[in-house]
């Protein structure tokens, strides 16, 4: 068992498979002490899994699911995880988020191309948003999907973009009644009620204090200088891209 610490949280985790156990290095904590949560799968939990999902093997189980229990039991803290990839420019956290194969990935790295060392990844896939007495900030966590991309560091949020697949890019910001059920699709709804709760209060608070974007993007670098001059420099004055 080892403790690792994970937007702030104590973490206790058993990783058996090297999946987990290097993507979990660098938030390794040294010292001991009791933890905040506990994110170990029980025993049968693999078998299980491989009779519902047969694809999935025994160190993918591990990797996917301890992290679904770290996002579960991490809302206590006042942190959700997104399904989005997130990264750092100027000091400030980018997080870009949509269904599987959008091409948020893609985009983030339009954004290193374009922008070169303004630009760090904070996390490929999973970011946890942890509410904080300044607002909300965004950490890296060792659960980045299919990549490797995360880094053990913390930013304070500047913008959430729900990104498309676009002739042209475009932007606009969007309200509370459009941006919740996107963001509810992106992140853990428990079926417990009392976490459930917990979800939707972060939810609207995050919604009342961080501006949120609808961003159409094409499959160029030209996305990531649109986005970046109207996230950063205009602040979302820019709306469509005129070249």
């Amino acid at each position: 068992m080892g403790l690792y610490r994970i937007a702030g949280i104590l973490t206790e985790m058993e990783p058996k498979y090297a999946r987990l156990r290097e993507s979990a290095a660098k938030y390794l904590e040294k010292g001991d002490g009791p933890p905040d949560v506990r994110a170990i799968l029980p025993g049968s939990f693999a078998e299980q899994k491989k009779k519902q999902i047969p694809e999935m093997d025994d160190e993918l189980i591990e990797y996917f699911y301890t992290g679904v229990l770290y996002s579960y039991r991490a809302l206590d803290y006042g942190v959700f995880v997104l399904h989005g990839s997130a990264i750092s420019c100027d000091g400030k956290a980018y997080v870009f988020s949509a269904d599987s194969g959008t091409g948020k990935s893609t985009h983030t790295a339009y954004w290193r191309e374009a922008f070169g060392d303004r630009v760090g990844v904070i996390n490929d896939d999973k970011p946890a948003i942890r509410l904080e007495r300044d607002g909300f900030n965004v950490y890296g966590t060792p659960f980045s999907g299919k990549t490797s991309l995360n880094e053990n560091v913390s930013f304070p949020l500047g913008a959430l973009c729900f990104i498309y697949r676009s002739e042209h890019n475009e932007i606009r910001r969007i309200g509370p009644d459009e941006a919740v059920p996107l963001l509810l699709k992106q992140t853990l709804r428990p079926a417990n009620e009392s976490k459930l709760d917990k979800a939707l209060s972060l939810a609207d608070e995050f919604l009342r204090r961080v501006p949120v974007y609808s961003l159409g993007v094409t499959n160029s670098v030209s996305s990531a200088i649109f986005a970046e001059k109207a996230l950063i420099r205009d602040q979302g004055g820019a709306e469509r891209d005129q070249n």
